[in-house]
């Protein structure tokens, strides 16, 4: 009972705050988007491309919290290229999206878990998505 508990307040006290102005989402949940930055985080890690990119979307698809009280989150998210080189170790928030028209994307998921209030536990898949003009044209 008390796990179904903390399962229904965790999803009421989860919410995206989107910022349409700066284009990419934030989690109310502290530990929600503590998750999330670690993943963007890693997500950038394994990216093969020498600038950083930011999420523009995301979802979190899944929680549950197994026997240990940890708390195991899923999310979906896209991201794009930003201006920022890899090798500047700016913050993906912080960084302006790389100008209009064909950028390139990545499509993300991950699996956190988060115990004790700290990251404990988080595997990624990402794909890049280049994108060219040839994308967009008729047949």
């Amino acid at each position: 009972m008390e796990k179904m508990v903390m399962i229904i307040l965790i999803m009421f006290s989860l919410g995206i705050n989107y910022r349409p102005c700066t284009g990419f989402p934030r989690y109310a949940d502290p530990l929600v988007d503590e998750a999330f930055n670690a993943s963007v985080k890693e997500a950038n890690a394994r990216l093969q491309h020498p600038f950083i990119f930011r999420p523009y979307r995301s979802s979190l698809i899944d929680v549950s919290v197994p026997e240990d009280n940890s708390l195991k989150l899923i999310f979906v998210f896209g991201m794009q290229k930003t201006v920022c080189r890899k090798d500047s170790e700016a913050d993906p928030f912080t960084c302006e999206f790389h100008g209009r028209g064909f950028q390139d994307r990545a499509h993300c998921a991950s699996n956190t878990k988060v115990y004790e209030k700290r990251v404990t536990y988080l595997n990624i898949d990402c794909h890049l998505i280049p994108l060219t003009s040839s994308d967009f044209s008729s047949p």
